[in-house]
């Protein structure tokens, strides 16, 4: 009887090192997903208001920067993950740059070196179940046969 225990142990705890594992080869794929098709390449800029961007745009002349018309860049150009509203500005001065208002109170846009941060920290926490669990397997088998020879004798 005992060792119908062990065994159930034993089968849960390999089924649940096996998805670990899978969980922790599925992560990395679905960064990599999210990254081609949610991420841009943007320039993030504290706004400016309304009023202060249209003499903003009176005053601008060819070879000034762009970005100071709309807003304060806050960085340099960053890749971001845009999902849930989010929407980049392309300005009719410079139509390729991309430009991401973020203010104290919005949202804030998920930066893509952060999304591959918490996939390693994943991983490494998926990994790390997946050695305890077949640790637990490994001694409950070693336990179930243990006890069906310490029975036998």
């Amino acid at each position: 009887m005992a060792s119908t225990g062990f065994a159930d142990t034993v089968r849960w705890a390999r089924l649940g090192a096996w998805a670990a594992l899978l969980a922790a080869l599925a992560l990395p794929l679905a960064a990599y997903l999210a990254d081609r098709w949610l991420g841009r390449e943007v320039l993030l800029i504290a706004p400016h208001d309304p009023a202060v961007v249209t003499l903003n745009r009176t005053l601008w002349s060819a070879g000034e920067p762009v970005a100071e018309v709309y807003g304060s860049p806050m960085s340099q150009p960053t890749k971001v993950l845009l999902f849930g509203g989010l929407k980049a500005l392309h300005p009719e001065e410079e139509p390729a740059l991309s430009l991401l208002p973020v203010t104290s109170n919005g949202k804030r846009p998920i930066q893509v070196r952060t999304l591959w941060w918490g996939v390693r920290l994943g991983m490494a926490v998926l990994g790390a179940a997946t050695a305890v669990l077949l640790g637990i397997s490994f001694f409950a088998l070693r336990r179930a046969r243990f006890a069906t020879t310490w029975r036998r004798a």
